[in-house]
């Protein structure tokens, strides 16, 4: 879903385009021209002409309806709009399906299918490529957001249309890295929101990539503006109109509208994006865009792509895929261990050592009659390191919290004073505090407030623990609602872990799809603020407070007291101040997702629908778990400190060869820390590795005799050999 609107009691919501900011007050989408014969005879000489065509979504991945009512009346709903398409063979329409909305109606509507085919075989509608299943290309990482696109156009390719080369991303994401993903999956035109354009340009992305992109305007290009749309725009211009597929609505008052203003000379001609390139062309080149979406990203009310990380229930779903991952990796491992040491019973714990038998910073531990080994181990990059184990007479004593509210270990220090909670390196200090918010009771049964929290009664408690001292903050934020912060400090970062408890039912933040509901705040010293984007570490364009999604980090180059928020559990919202040094991570907002009651997919006599939601957004309840690392450390070295402390992919088992091996090395040798590994790729048997340059200085890779230049925000395959 992209948007909701709000009518009197109910949220009219248009499947993944918003209501009200795609078709209030619009009988319907489509629209069609008078027949290019005609058109001809009433133009005059020189006059000018503007293009239109339209982009049709089509998305059965909802969450708001079972399966079995999705698959009885989608289907119905989208035949009416071909049936409609078809009365009025001058029209052209763009069609986009994500893969397994595709696959759905090849199992459960085929006939569907077969409708659609003639239009598309005449060039009538252009299929258009979508994710696979409707995600989202903010809120993904990189490789899972490429699979996702690949599969999908490979998929349309096969059923549809062979030759299909547009794209349509789900939400209307645009960020500068979009040209590479284009490239990779054979797209050359794409169909976004640029605010502003009146026709497609040519568009580089950062590492040098291109792709015709092609702007939708959702609001302005409906029945009724036709004629400004005209009077505004010059010669040869082309934005595309469109909505969701079941509201395609009446198209014959469209082409009674676009004839009468025919009659009165002024053209609107119907294309297609491959059409348009081909007769018109592509004449206006640019840099790729900041990041937007079909909301102006660049403002605090914008809910921008961070409601996608910030929703109750994606959090829990995000952190359990999280823990899949972890297992797998942890499986790989013992998997390992096995081939050179028994499973099963022990004669005595086992420590974990290194390979020469010295010690390693770790733990012993029984629990519930199973021994764990524990140990902190500094690994090379994209490497290995040989470990041992060795028999342990005993556990160690757990960690004791004691009284105490600061700690101090490797030059940091901890500590709540005067109710203040700070984290200090040096002359660098960190305030960490929990912004105002929202929060309101679904029930009704307590009034709404606004709270503002701070540590006045807050208790706090210390450790230590193998791998560092830990502070503990533990204070109620509201009635039924507590927050628990443990900030451990290790060598290269602070560790912070805030769980969040909710015991009865609550709504945090304004609602709607405002992300500002529950923030926790780290406050430095004001500096440019960078985050990182699928594939390059970007600057942010704007110096007020706004939101962003990230992959992994968002910093704050204050000179001398430079810091990054690094999210340690998945892909995170933050809200940035960069005049005030202020990155807040946010810990969730209930934003508009699940259904108050049965939504209702009102069939309409014209066959299109109306989507009948209340939603007035997903209450917290139970526990939620945030991990962060806090780097002070200069911006330059915040990528490579993100990418080591938040391994995105799991492991791949090495055979070691060619004789012996050291204890230790570096498989893949990245000569700058702005060059990671972002995936692994394995096709027959052959293993490549996809490296990437976040940054703007060319670096280079080798692995074995194999060397890779990376440009700025390279992305490049690296065969790995053994």
């Amino acid at each position: 879903m992209i948007e909701q609107a709000r009518s009197r009691e109910n949220f009219l919501m248009s499947g993944c385009l918003s209501r009200r900011r795609v078709l209030q007050g619009v009988a319907g989408l489509a629209a069609v021209g008078v027949p290019r014969s005609k058109a001809s005879a009433q133009e005059p000489a020189k006059s000018k002409t503007v293009y239109l065509s339209f982009l049709l979504h089509g998305n059965m991945c909802y969450d708001r309806y079972t399966k079995q009512e999705i698959r009885e009346k989608f289907p119905r709903i989208y035949a009416t709009g071909v049936r409609a398409l078809k009365a009025y063979p001058e029209v052209t329409a763009h069609i986009d399906f994500p893969g397994l909305t595709l696959l759905s109606l090849k199992r459960y509507a085929p006939g569907f299918l077969e409708e659609l085919k003639p239009l598309v075989d005449c060039r009538q509608v252009a299929m258009v490529g979508c994710q696979y299943a409707a995600s989202h290309a903010l809120a993904s990482d990189e490789e899972s957001d490429l699979v996702a696109s690949r599969v999908s156009m490979e998929l349309m390719r096969r059923e549809l249309q062979p030759d299909c080369s547009a794209f349509f991303p789900q939400e209307i994401v645009f960020h500068p890295q979009m040209p590479y993903v284009m490239n990779q999956i054979g797209v050359r035109r794409l169909i976004v929101m640029p605010d502003g354009w009146d026709r497609p340009r040519r568009v580089q992305g950062i590492d040098g990539s291109a792709v015709d992109v092609f702007p939708l305007d959702l609001r302005t290009i409906r029945l009724g503006q036709l004629e400004a749309y005209y009077d505004a725009h010059a010669d040869g211009s082309f934005i595309m109109a469109g909505g969701d597929f079941e509201q395609l609505g009446d198209i014959g008052a469209y082409v009674a509208e676009i004839a009468r203003l025919a009659q009165k000379g002024k053209i609107i001609r119907w294309t297609t994006v491959e059409r348009y390139a081909q007769e018109v062309g592509i004449h206006v080149t640019c840099a790729a865009p900041h990041p937007f979406g079909q909301a102006k990203e660049d403002r605090e009310p914008s809910p921008s792509f961070s409601r996608w990380t910030s929703h109750p229930m994606d959090m829990s779903w995000h952190g359990h895929a999280v823990k899949a991952l972890d297992a797998l990796r942890a499986a790989g491992f013992a998997h390992a261990a096995a081939a050179l040491h028994r499973l099963g019973p022990v004669d005595g714990p086992l420590a974990l050592v290194a390979a020469d038998g010295s010690p390693l910073s770790g733990a012993l531990a029984c629990r519930a009659g199973q021994w764990t080994a524990s140990a902190r181990v500094e690994l090379p990059a994209y490497g290995y390191r040989l470990l041992g184990l060795r028999e342990q007479p005993g556990a160690q004593p757990a960690a004791e919290w004691r009284a105490g509210s600061a700690v101090l270990a490797d030059g940091k220090r901890a500590g709540l004073t005067e109710e203040r909670l700070t984290v200090a390196e040096g002359a660098r200090q960190i305030e960490i505090a929990v912004a105002p918010f929202r929060l309101s009771d679904p029930s009704g049964a307590a009034a709404a407030e606004e709270v503002r929290p701070d540590w006045s009664r807050a208790t706090t408690r210390v450790r230590e623990t193998p791998f560092g001292p830990e502070l503990e903050v533990f204070t109620e934020l509201a009635w039924a609602m507590w927050l628990r912060l443990v900030i451990g400090l290790r060598p290269d970062r602070v560790e912070v872990t805030a769980c969040v408890q909710v015991d009865m039912p609550r709504r945090i933040g304004k609602g709607k799809y405002d992300p500002a509901g529950l923030l926790l705040e780290f406050r430095g010293w004001p500096g440019r603020v960078r985050y990182d984007i699928p594939n390059a570490t970007i600057e942010h364009a704007n110096p007020e407070p706004s939101f962003i999604a990230a992959q992994r980090f968002a910093s704050i180059d204050g000179g001398d007291a430079a810091f990054a928020v690094v999210a340690l559990g998945g892909n995170q919202s933050f809200r940035i101040a960069p005049r005030d040094g202020v990155i807040a991570a946010s810990l969730g907002a209930s934003i508009q997702g699940r259904a108050d009651k049965r939504p209702e997919c009102k069939i309409l006599p014209s066959g299109y629908a109306d989507h009948l939601i209340t939603s007035g957004g997903d209450p917290f309840l139970g526990g939620y778990e945030h991990r962060f690392g806090l780097v002070l450390c200069p911006p330059a070295e915040v990528a490579a400190a993100a990418d080591r402390l938040r391994v995105g992919v799991p492991l791949f088992r090495v055979r070691p060869g060619n004789g012996e091996w050291p204890a230790q090395q570096s498989l893949i040798a990245l000569d700058a820390p702005s060059a990671r590994v972002t995936a692994f790729r394995v096709n027959q048997g052959e293993c490549r590795a996809v490296v990437n340059n976040l940054g703007e200085t060319p670096c280079e890779v080798r692995c074995g005799g194999e060397a890779l230049t990376l440009p700025a925000f390279g992305i490049r395959e690296l065969t790995l050999r053994r």
